[in-house]
């Protein structure tokens, strides 16, 4: 399921959110916290932390079989004021890509795709969280 060269890395990934202490939340919010941790607290760059997460989507749905490894929705893709919450709208591209039953590797592309997506447009608006309008396929702010 993975490469042969990446394999430790992934035991590794796994043993260190296992060693964590334990918790009540579901079992998506605690992955979800330790990714975030990663990044924010042990500057982990973005693909290894993407490579954590394929190995503990790996090991829980493959290994242990666990069901509830899908996460709960964010919150609306677009708020009242019409700017764009990117975690919302990756976890509903991602719950439509899996609905379908597209290879994980295909959910990874075209999720990178719209995260840079939404990156350019923040970055050209000058705003953390772009507006864009779904009909003319254009950002404003």
């Amino acid at each position: 399921m993975v490469k042969e060269k990446a394999a430790p890395y992934c035991v590794r990934w796994v043993r260190r959110f296992l060693t964590r202490p334990a918790s009540d939340e579901p079992l998506a919010d605690q992955v979800r916290r330790f990714c975030e941790s990663l990044e924010r607290d042990d500057g982990c760059q973005e693909w290894q932390v993407r490579q954590a997460e394929h190995a503990l989507r790996i090991y829980f749905v493959n290994f242990l079989k666990r069901t509830d490894w899908h996460r709960r929705p964010v919150s609306t893709v677009v708020d009242e004021d019409g700017r764009t919450n990117p975690l919302a709208a990756l976890e509903q591209l991602r719950t439509r890509i899996r609905t379908r039953h597209y290879s994980y590797r295909t959910e990874c592309s075209y999720a990178d795709w719209v995260r840079r997506f939404i990156g350019y447009l923040a970055e050209r608006d000058g705003v953390p969280r772009p507006r864009v309008d779904a009909e003319s396929g254009r950002s404003t702010i």
